[in-house]
């Protein structure tokens, strides 16, 4: 079973890199706090965003 994140408040993805499933996603909430997930092959991200971008991180 893989990692399970859980936050207490919502976030906005503004920025990510992942390369398969391991990389980094920024996060700001609506204050600006910027919150960094480092992913693993072990973490799975679930968003209901439709203008998420996943980049190549080359």
């Amino acid at each position: 079973m893989g990692k399970v994140l859980i936050m207490n408040r919502e976030y906005v993805i503004l920025e990510g890199a992942l390369d398969g499933t391991v990389g980094r996603l920024i996060i700001y909430d609506a204050m600006k706090n910027e919150a960094t997930l480092k992913l693993d092959e072990l973490t799975k991200v679930v968003t209901n965003s439709e203008n998420l971008n996943l980049l190549n991180n080359d």
